[in-house]
């Protein structure tokens, strides 16, 4: 039974195609209540087809609770590499002083991510965009580093970085920062060589760092990101406990 199951279904995206076109048809994007995880009660406007696994908690399950644990702790949350403002969402649903710093530079976004904080009664008090420039290591007239981004010394920052092979770029435009500053990290990383190379770089700062593994629910239930060989996460922290179990 287990074979079939992965040849014709969990190898098979046409059953679960069919299965997922019968629950949310054919509707194109439209405002939809997340149902279930942690951005459980909060409103989006996305395409729920496409976005089943948000609505019900699934989508990127491996660090839900690290994201619970750290946004309560930390005054700013900064999300380089924001697309629709889904995390900055989650941010404010647990920490409701904050701020928050959106940054998705050159992708027009910041619309989408407005309208989605307003679905929720979100102010925009406290609350940045960055859309103008890729977050990076050389600061220019397309790029800014995270130590000319960021002013404020004595906070508590936390840091979602998803850059599509990109983040240790990002990392080193924050030396500074991170060195004088109580920070937090999730990292998504996109191979090996980057994975081991952004936690050299954070452990110089003395951050404690944690490998999050891919759950196994991806064998059953794979996130349609950029195929690539090696795709996870990494947590960091210094004077910020790491478990996750909260």
């Amino acid at each position: 039974m287990r074979e079939f199951l992965n040849k014709y279904f969990f190898r098979n995206s046409l059953p679960k195609e069919a299965l997922k076109r019968l629950i949310f048809g054919f509707h194109p994007k439209s405002v939809n209540k997340i149902r279930l995880g942690i951005g459980k009660g909060l409103l989006m406007y996305m395409n729920p087809y496409a976005a089943s696994q948000r609505i019900f908690g699934l989508y990127e399950i491996e660090i839900q609770n690290y994201f619970r644990a750290f946004s309560p702790q930390c005054d700013y949350f900064v999300d380089i590499g924001a697309a629709d403002g889904y995390y900055s969402l989650i941010y404010r649903k647990y920490n409701k002083h904050g701020r928050i710093l959106i940054c998705d530079g050159g992708t027009g976004n910041s619309e989408q991510q407005k309208r989605n904080l307003a679905l929720n009664n979100f102010t925009l008090e406290n609350i940045s965009f960055q859309d103008k420039k890729w977050i990076w290591d050389v600061s220019n007239n397309e790029c800014i580093r995270i130590d000319d981004l960021i002013l404020d010394s004595n906070r508590s920052y936390f840091f979602k970085i998803d850059v599509d092979g990109n983040e240790l770029k990002v990392l080193k435009g924050g030396s500074s920062h991170f060195k004088n500053n109580q920070c937090c990290f999730i990292v998504e990383t996109h191979s090996l060589a980057l994975e081991n190379a952004c936690i050299d770089f954070l452990k110089g700062f003395q951050y404690e760092c944690r490998i999050i593994k891919n759950s196994l629910l991806r064998i059953i239930l794979p996130e349609l990101r950029k195929p690539c060989e090696h795709n996870r996460w990494i947590v960091a922290a210094k004077n910020i406990a790491l478990s996750s179990n909260r």
